[in-house]
């Protein structure tokens, strides 16, 4: 992959992380009045575009479950449980395009 492509794909990612630590702060400040269309409107491109992804698919299927349940706590989980493996594969990117820069 290039490095320019590489670089994209970072920038999408963090994107899609702050979209989420978005719907953290809002469902953590709201608790049980947490507006679920909000979030589902905040969340639906992430969803779209990482629902085939390998390692993100399990997480967007637990978010699109707890949105349609309405259930917060769960809604939590599966929004933290994303945001770690974002980080990761942020990380992960990061260090690869270091590399190609040596």
């Amino acid at each position: 992959m290039t490095i320019s492509k590489k670089f994209i794909e970072m920038q999408d990612l963090i994107l899609a992380k702050t979209s989420l630590e978005k719907v953290k702060l809002h469902v953590e400040e709201r608790k049980g009045n947490t507006i679920y269309s909000w979030v589902g409107n905040e969340v639906a491109e992430f969803m779209r575009r990482y629902s085939k992804d390998k390692e993100l698919n399990p997480c967007t299927s637990s978010l699109e479950k707890s949105l349609k349940e309405q259930d917060s706590e769960s809604l939590m989980k599966s929004v933290n449980d994303c945001i770690k493996i974002l980080s990761k594969k942020i990380e992960l990117t990061y260090n690869s395009l270091m590399e190609d820069q040596k």
